[in-house]
């Protein structure tokens, strides 16, 4: 006997295919009629915590805390009376009713920047959720502790010597802004620099040098520094330049992102005042967002857009491997700069090698490779004022 063979055998019948389609066509509706059945029941044994079900407070909580830095996360969950300070990123530049409301909320104490679409706030933990569902705000991040990065040679750097003809080309009539813990005197800082303390008064912030850490005159000597005390053995890499320090660091050479912003939204404002062409930035943070959403990123970003060149340091992170590179260096236009170091050989440089403590990267979150070049950044002879902490 003879069978199709597009027919199948069940038992001592056969089925055409068409009769098949049919039979299985119904067991997957009857499959499917017993499932939606159990949708509700499923609903009901979770406590009504549908899709369609869920508490207008936990969806607004949800909504809120996609704005949110991880690092605020718990504290708007626990929602309690502690104050936390914060950097509020908006999409449009927030009005005078903005700070109406975060007042409103609260706040301690607010600030707001000219060039920014941001304002810094001191905030009950309870007030970040309520924050963050404005819906002009953008992204709310910790106004977070910022700290220096420590900055061998003369010929690793290729810096000109005493017979090159460029020797006397840097330097004269260009504006460096110092961003770092002060400027105290030393005669090899010279002509006469100015400073503006954004620690003391980061609204107006007053004039006179002072470095009671020592960091920011060190690095304003590499930066500038002529070497008169060291008879020009120890000369910086633009002798003459006119430096401008900002203060953003105390006595023990830490700060808070709000100062740095403060200080980055001025330099907008007066570079072209003090022809400022270069900003200098060894000092930095952990990243804790991306860089797209870091406030600290956003605000030198700013400053390189109005034609300032931006140095940041790569970081001290380097003993902890990969993704160290800290903030603001993290931003894909500035200039981020890892440390070298230089084994003394004179002009064999086979054997000078990335420090072991300078960052090394990607960036976390985005991936960017960093740092962008290497200095020397150890055993570095500089400048320091007499009343650093760093002696």
């Amino acid at each position: 006997m003879t069978r199709r063979k597009d027919e199948h055998r069940k038992g001592d019948r056969f089925l055409a295919p068409r009769q098949k389609a049919k039979s299985t066509s119904s067991v997957t509706a009857l499959f499917m009629a017993c499932l939606l059945a159990l949708v509700p029941l499923s609903e009901a044994l979770a406590g009504g915590r549908g899709k369609g079900r869920t508490d207008p407070a936990e969806r607004a909580a949800q909504r809120a805390s996609r704005k949110l830095s991880h690092k605020l996360h718990a504290k708007a969950r626990w929602g309690r009376s502690n104050l936390v300070d914060v950097i509020i990123t908006y999409h449009a530049r927030p009005s005078i009713a903005e700070g109406h409301r975060v007042r409103a909320l609260g706040s301690a104490r607010d600030r707001e920047f000219r060039n920014f679409r941001m304002r810094s706030a001191r905030l009950p933990e309870r007030a970040l959720n309520r924050l963050a569902n404005n819906p002009n705000v953008k992204f709310i991040s910790r106004d977070a502790p910022i700290e220096m990065s420590s900055v061998a040679a003369r010929q690793t750097a290729r810096l000109p010597n005493d017979q090159d003809i460029d020797l006397w080309y840097p330097g004269w009539g260009l504006g460096v802004a110092v961003i770092d813990s002060g400027l105290g005197h030393h005669v090899d800082v010279w002509p006469a620099p100015l400073q503006f303390d954004f620690v003391a008064d980061p609204d107006y912030p007053p004039s006179g040098l002072g470095d009671g850490y020592g960091h920011g005159t060190h690095v304003a000597g590499i930066v500038g520094g002529d070497g008169y005390y060291s008879q020009k053995t120890y000369r910086g890499v633009a002798p003459y330049a006119d430096v401008v320090s900002l203060r953003v660091l105390d006595n023990q050479g830490r700060g808070f992102s709000s100062d740095l912003i403060a200080a980055l939204d001025w330099l907008v404002d007066n570079a072209a005042t003090y022809n400022i062409r270069v900003a200098n930035l060894s000092l930095g943070k952990g990243p804790e967002e991306p860089a797209a959403l870091d406030p600290l990123v956003q605000a030198v970003e700013a400053v390189w857009d109005a034609g300032i060149v931006v140095v940041c340091s790569a970081g001290n992170y380097g003993s902890n491997g990969n993704f160290t590179i800290t903030s603001p260096g993290t931003s894909p236009k500035v200039i981020t700069v890892g440390s070298l170091t230089d084994s003394g050989t004179g002009t064999d440089f086979s054997d000078d090698y990335v420090s072991t403590y300078s960052s090394r990267g990607p960036t976390a979150f985005d991936h960017y490779l960093k740092p962008d070049l290497l200095a020397p950044g150890n055993r570095w002879i500089a400048p320091i004022s007499y009343e650093g902490g760093l002696k």
